[in-house]
This record gives structure tokens, sequence and C-alpha cells, in this order.
């Protein structure tokens, strides 16, 4: 299911003849997992010297080439990333 069907199914949601159908409940759990990516987490396992980063979302590790605090977001899975001290 693509993002954009997620919010056609949940438009269609808001009628209540439609019933809450599994498509409906897969649409809400994307919506809300798309929602807590944007809520900034701070990277883990942080190895300065070898400029290298995990997600904290995915655990996928970012190597940077520059300033690790670039990475606004994981380039995996889009988590937001917060750098602050």
């Amino acid at each position: 299911m693509t993002e954009c069907e997620a919010i056609e199914i949940l438009s269609e949601f808001l009628f209540p003849q439609l019933g809450y159908t599994d498509k409906a409940k897969e649409a809400i759990q994307m919506a809300i997992n798309a929602l807590e990516k944007q809520v900034a987490k701070k990277p883990m396992q942080i190895d300065e010297d070898m400029g290298i980063f995990d997600c904290p979302n995915c655990g996928h590790t970012i190597i940077a080439i520059d300033d690790m605090t670039i990475h606004q977001n994981c380039l995996m899975c889009g988590q937001r990333l917060d750098w602050s001290d």
C-alpha cells in the first residue's frame, strides 16, 4: 500500500457506513508510523572517529563522509534525527 492509498482509505473511513475493514486498520497503522517518524529521536551507537551512527528506528548504520549532524533523517526509513545535546 502506498501513502496515497492510505490517505484515500483513511478519508473514506470517515464515513461510518464503510465500517472498519482490514484495509482501514492497515491505513491507520501506516499513518501512525509516518507520524512517529516525524518525532526526532537520538541516533544510537555514535562513533565520531569513524563517522558512523545507527538509526534509532530501523537500526541501519549510516556512514557520514562529513559532519554527521548534517543527516536530519535516516537515509533508509526517513526517521527524523535529534542531534541536540
